[in-house]
């Protein structure tokens, strides 16, 4: 008796692998094909659990961007503020 065990993870909904079995004729192969129907897809998707470090993760990736975001912005403010100032220094050598 041969049980094979497969746990799908449900994001495609065709899945083709090949099952290699030695026996004392030899190797014999046998192609594996599993077919999910695209609207059960998503129903199925859902009956898996999500991972617990999930959530943590999308926190920290979501307040990394944020911090990334206001040094960007606080640089292109220095940035801006300078070539001001040399555009100012320009216009009063100018001038006098």
């Amino acid at each position: 008796m041969l049980f094979i065990r497969f746990q799908p993870d449900y994001t495609s909904d065709e899945i083709n692998e090949i099952l290699i079995l030695n026996t004392t004729n030899g190797l014999m192969t046998f192609p594996i094909i599993v077919r999910i129907p695209q609207r059960v897809l998503s129903t199925c998707y859902q009956t898996i659990s999500r991972p617990s470090w999930e959530f943590r993760l999308y926190c920290l990736c979501l307040c990394s961007i944020i911090i990334f975001i206001i040094l960007l912005l606080t640089s292109a403010v220095f940035n801006a503020q300078r070539l001001f100032d040399n555009v100012n220094l320009k216009q009063l050598d100018s001038s006098i």
